[in-house]
């Protein structure tokens, strides 16, 4: 146990100390592109449309090309209704020409032809898994979900069936319970493809942290891993436990339980978002906004019109007010005690902090400040998206379910 325990520490420890590329979707006149930290372009601005987790929203036409978000440090585009994939320095490795695909995870990636077959090539253009199955999802810890007629099962990287396709549908994020809906009831089943709890859910999602989400009569609840409920409360809304913490609705208001199913701070709210540097915003019946710890307690009382979510010890909120010369508003950007850091007044609108950087926009176009409040990039794209990290190594969320593998089986 100590052995294993320890084998997952010192994967996340790795996982996380690797320096990361970071880029940044940004656009100018002649299109999306990806920026780097010194401004210099990583993919040049060619791209008509950037589709933000798989989607845009503009009005789009098949003959726009499309730049998409970076995954397995492959970012998928589109070009004549065609897709393909590039890699961090706008290299196109995956020539476009499949019908339909998806994002590159753990070196392959599922894409349609146009016949309308799913298959899974490599970063080489190479095909693996040859084109046979009818739908096809992102691999995850070895195993991906793939569909042949009209029902889910699981395939390793050789395309041999570890979990028959004889399911409804399948939702795989874990290398332990997999959840698994048959003759249209929900349970988990296990890589051997014995149901460890029994199908008898209208849904269920995948374990984190030792729990899953489910629902019976309309309402979702929380079981551990031999199916036994958290608690006998049971929630309008559920998301998934993140640090032994889960957002929840019920009766109409926003709250926060523990594994044990308390509620944090015996405290409910008229919205609440997640945990993010430890702090979660939440509002009151009046419509202020503050922070609470992960305890639950009220760390920054309810007084701005709005606030962002922390990132390293930096907060947005939105202060309002009456003066002589009529109402007015500002954002600033406070610390965890709720002093004032720096209030950037020379912009037109100003981001929540993301992997050192905020995005402020001045004249109707976007720059970053640094976490100082001094200028990093000025202003001069039309359009901006926040840096974040292009790596092929394994992330933190990749550790994080190591853990809860850890977690379910013991």
């Amino acid at each position: 146990m100590y052995r294993l325990l320890l084998f997952v520490s010192v994967f996340f420890i790795q996982s996380i100390s690797v320096a990361q590329l970071l880029l940044a979707p940004a656009k100018t006149n002649t299109g999306w592109g990806y920026i780097r930290t010194d401004q210099s372009w990583a993919v040049q601005p060619k791209y008509d449309l950037f589709w933000e987790n798989g989607r845009t929203s503009v009005a789009e036409q098949t003959n726009e090309s499309v730049l998409c978000e970076f995954y397995d440090g492959m970012a998928m585009i589109r070009i004549g209704g065609l897709y393909g994939y590039i890699d961090t320095t706008g290299n196109e490795l995956v020539k476009h020409r499949f019908k339909e695909a998806r994002d590159f995870s753990e070196s392959l990636a599922a894409v349609r032809t146009w016949k309308g077959e799913w298959g899974y090539i490599n970063k080489k253009d190479e095909w693996i898994l040859q084109p046979i199955y009818d739908d096809a999802r992102s691999f995850r810890f070895g195993l991906s979900a793939v569909s042949i007629s009209g029902k889910w099962g699981l395939i390793d990287t050789a395309g041999t069936f570890i979990i028959p396709a004889i399911y409804d549908e399948i939702r795989y994020n874990t290398p332990f319970l997999i959840s698994a809906k048959y003759k249209r009831k929900w349970g988990f089943i296990d890589r051997s493809n014995k149901w460890v709890i029994q199908p008898e859910f209208e849904d269920a999602y995948y374990f984190t942290e030792g729990f899953a989400r489910v629902m019976t009569s309309g309402k979702w609840q929380f079981i551990d891993a031999n199916g036994k409920p958290v608690s006998p409360n049971r929630f309008e809304k559920a998301f998934p436990f993140v640090n032994n913490i889960a957002r929840v609705k019920f009766e109409g208001n926003w709250g926060y339980i523990d594994t044990s199913g308390q509620i944090l701070g015996n405290k409910t709210y008229m919205n609440a978002e997640d945990y993010s540097d430890d702090y979660a915003r939440v509002k009151n019946q009046k419509g202020l906004w503050g922070y609470i710890d992960t305890s639950g307690q009220m760390v920054i009382p309810f007084q701005y019109a709005y606030s962002g979510n922390f990132s390293n010890g930096i907060g947005r909120v939105k202060l309002t007010g009456k003066t002589d010369q009529g109402d007015y508003d500002e954002w600033i950007y406070i610390d965890k005690q709720g002093n004032k850091l720096f209030a950037p007044k020379q912009y037109e609108k100003v981001v929540d902090f993301c992997n050192g950087y905020a995005r402020v926009k001045a004249d109707g176009l976007w720059g970053f400040i640094n976490e100082k409040g001094l200028p990093a990039i000025l202003p001069k794209y039309e359009r901006l998206l926040d840096f974040m990290p292009v790596s092929s190594f394994p992330n933190t969320a990749k550790s994080k379910i190591f853990i809860d593998y850890m977690q379910e089986r013991n």
